[in-house]
């Protein structure tokens, strides 16, 4: 299974950034990006191979996990683009996935049977807080691919003089990885199909992969 192998590809590169010398903080936000899209992954993983009866509570972990990506694309942009050291305070841009779980929180602390009972019924207990939650997903991904996007071309046209070869293979990295998420975002907005959804995702993983084995800059100094 390719969902399978995205997971096992997320944790990979995770690992390998997590274990290179020199860190910077974008490095230790894009190791961060990778794992938790791999768990995100793994939780797509075991509902479309029929085991979200066997793990509920693994499965419903994923229903929240879109509202980091939004976030961790303006922070990793923000980092690669700013001399700036990462700021605690810079985490509140999560609040809102915390939130998502504390919408769900009761769900998580429901016996095995009850959990099984919800997703044989298709979540009909959860029909409101499945809505807020996905408004919450479109907003989060429109809102931060162009505070992203933003972002990005005010650091461009900082720079006084011409870019260098090291500042044209950063800029040119933060553009796509901005385009593959707009990307992943259209297809949430109007396709609206997970195998599709998650496809994307997984593509997204392995050109991070590429991208990381082709420009040595992204994963060294």
């Amino acid at each position: 299974m390719w969902y399978l192998s995205g997971v096992i590809l997320a944790v990979f590169l995770s690992f390998i950034l997590i274990s290179k010398k020199g860190k910077t903080d974008a490095d230790y936000l894009l190791s961060a990006w990778l794992c938790i899209t791999g768990i995100h992954l793994f939780s797509f993983y075991l509902f479309f191979t029929g085991q979200h009866l066997t793990y509920p509570g693994l499965v419903a972990i994923g229903f929240s996990l879109p509202l980091v990506q939004g976030p961790f694309l303006y922070l990793y942009t923000t980092q690669q683009t700013s001399p700036k050291s990462f700021k605690p305070k810079q985490l509140l841009h999560f609040i809102p996935v915390v939130l998502s779980y504390v919408l769900f929180g009761k769900f998580y602390f429901m016996p095995h049977a009850e959990q099984v009972k919800i997703f044989k019924d298709s979540g009909a207990a959860y029909v409101i807080e499945s809505l807020i939650n996905l408004i919450a997903i479109y907003i989060s991904g429109i809102v931060y691919i162009a505070l992203s996007l933003t972002r990005l071309l005010k650091y461009r046209k900082g720079l006084v003089k011409q870019f260098s070869n090291t500042e044209k293979v950063n800029f040119n990295w933060l553009l796509y990885l901005i385009f593959w998420m707009a990307a992943i975002w259209i297809v949430i907005l109007f396709v609206q199909e997970d195998v599709f959804i998650f496809g994307a995702a997984v593509l997204f993983v392995a050109w991070i992969g590429y991208f990381g084995i082709k420009q040595v800059n992204v994963f060294s100094e």
